[in-house]
């Protein structure tokens, strides 16, 4: 599936269907469409137009994540391995409901699989009016906290023409806030790839 990285002018607010890959802020450490039922294995990103300024990419490993979770913040650990609400976009079906509840971590045939996004599930939680409990709001600070520290992860900015391949069952992504030329717009091209299924949101 093919997708415009690219600033909209729009919000992405609760509901709205904008994704902030649609804007210029800054992106936290996530799996892409962590919020749908089937996510994809892998992302690339081919790079157009770069910005003015910012828009570096980030990588972190995900088993780097688990681990410092798992020696120091293991209440929070368990919490991540309980469902979360996450906006799903208004991408689904029109019977369905508008949020995926499903946990962060869940071990499925031996292997790590991992949804990670505290926007998406911020905006879960003001879709369907209630707060949040006080061990997920502990658990994704810890995360924000983990994330937080530059010795965790590698940063890089993408150069015109560059393309990158993120496996996305391993490797979580970030980009910082950036600033555009009014005539030439920062623009990548992205596309989400799988092994299985049909190249839809409810094809598994």
């Amino acid at each position: 599936m093919l997708w415009d990285v690219r600033d909209t002018g729009l919000q992405p607010l609760a509901g709205s269907g904008v994704r902030a890959s649609q804007s210029n802020i800054a992106l936290d450490f996530h799996t892409d469409n962590a919020s749908n039922l089937f996510c994809p294995e892998y992302v690339g990103l081919l790079a157009l137009q770069v910005a003015k300024a910012g828009g570096e990419n980030r990588f972190v490993n995900i088993r780097t994540i688990y681990n410092c979770l798992s020696l120091y913040y293991p209440q929070s650990l368990t919490r991540l391995y309980q469902p979360f609400y996450f906006d799903r976009m208004g991408e689904h079906k029109k019977d369905e409901e508008q949020t995926l509840y499903k946990p962060v971590f869940e071990e499925k045939n031996g292997q790590l699989e991992t949804r990670l996004n505290a926007h998406f599930i911020r905006r879960g939680y003001q879709l369907r009016g209630e707060p949040m409990d006080e061990w997920a709001l502990a658990a994704l600070a810890v995360l924000e906290e983990i994330t937080s520290d530059s010795s965790l992860w590698v940063e890089y900015k993408m150069q015109k023409g560059q393309v990158q391949y993120v496996n996305n069952c391993t490797i979580a992504h970030a980009r910082t806030e950036y600033a555009d030329e009014p005539l030439k717009r920062r623009h990548f091209k992205r596309i989400w790839m799988r092994k299985r299924g049909l190249s839809t949101y409810e094809g598994g």
